[in-house]
């Protein structure tokens, strides 16, 4: 049984190394997004972009903690892509742009070991059964 990243139909069933590779690769296109835009500006097609893949992020999250970290990435993001609400979080020497750019590639990777947890655990309910 094939298993389609942008098909949820078959996500309980997929085989376990197919669904943490699609985990790891649409995480790895969000860490793509933000390697290659600086942002700090009002960038509407990256946000755009970035937007698109945590929407289908957010469908594999299935608890509350998962949610929440989706919600905080993307309210980042549409600062970091603004003309100016980046600004606000410029820490001493650092950019605005460049202090979200780093929040949000250490959220991603947060997010990441999540949904590789809940795939896992996903895997231990099936093969128990």
């Amino acid at each position: 049984m094939a298993c389609s990243g942008n098909n949820d139909s078959n996500h309980g069933r997929c085989m376990p190394y197919v669904r943490r590779a699609i985990i790891e690769e649409h995480c790895s296109k969000l860490r793509e997004v933000i390697l290659l835009h600086s942002g700090g500006w009002n960038d509407t097609r990256s946000l755009d972009q970035f937007e698109g893949l945590l929407t289908v992020a957010a469908t594999r999250c299935a608890d509350q903690t998962c949610r929440d970290l989706v919600r905080t990435i993307g309210e980042r993001a549409c600062d970091l892509f603004s003309e100016h609400e980046h600004r606000r979080w410029a820490q001493g020497q650092t950019s605005g742009a460049d202090y979200l750019r780093l929040q949000i590639l250490r959220d991603l990777d947060t997010l990441a070991a999540h949904l590789q947890g809940e795939a896992a655990r996903s895997e231990a309910r099936t093969a128990s059964r």
